[in-house]
């Protein structure tokens, strides 16, 4: 078996990094499928390998929001595993996806066994949080049909051909 390690835990000890690798089990799942659902039990880290994920949080009036997306090569689930909270969020498969699931009780005995391990990934976690942060406040100085172009840009690559900014300004504006 293929020994994979999610890239949250890139440059990591190798000892640790290969019982990580050891315990993950692949799983696929179609397209509309519920990886997760808000309120419940983290049940690991999910590295995603194939597909694209959406994060989707639901307002008390039951509106459903997109507040994240995930491709290839990145992580999530962490945030209530590590915090040790049910799910704040559901977990959709937007387009047929694999993923490598790190099952919380093999990640919480490394860190046990590894405190470096814990450490390495506390701090890059840290980084991401200040990158979210640097983003929200960007976002929340925008104009909405701003945002929905700069979210199509950043999607450049991902079936999306951008040809204009200004077109995508069009696109967006209410009618």
């Amino acid at each position: 078996m293929e020994i994979v390690v999610p890239p949250l835990c890139s440059g990591m000890p190798p000892e640790s990094m290969q019982q990580l690798g050891a315990c993950s089990l692949r799983k696929s799942f179609k397209k509309g499928e519920y990886l997760y659902r808000i309120g419940d039990e983290p049940s690991g880290i999910y590295c995603l390998e194939k597909g694209l994920v959406g994060l989707v949080t639901v307002s008390p009036s039951g509106r459903e929001r997109l507040v994240r997306l995930f491709k290839a090569g990145q992580y999530f689930g962490h945030r209530s595993l590590l915090a040790d909270e049910k799910y704040h969020a559901n977990s959709l498969a937007l387009e047929p996806a694999e993923c490598r699931i790190f099952p919380k009780a093999d990640v919480l005995a490394l860190f046990r066994k590894f405190p470096e391990l814990a450490l390495e990934i506390a701090k890059k976690l840290a980084r991401e949080l200040g990158r979210a942060e640097l983003w929200l406040g960007f976002m929340t100085d925008r104009q909405v049909t701003e945002r929905v172009a700069d979210g199509l840009i950043r999607q450049k690559g991902r079936r999306i051909e951008i040809l204009q900014r200004d077109a995508l300004f069009e696109l967006a504006s209410p009618q």
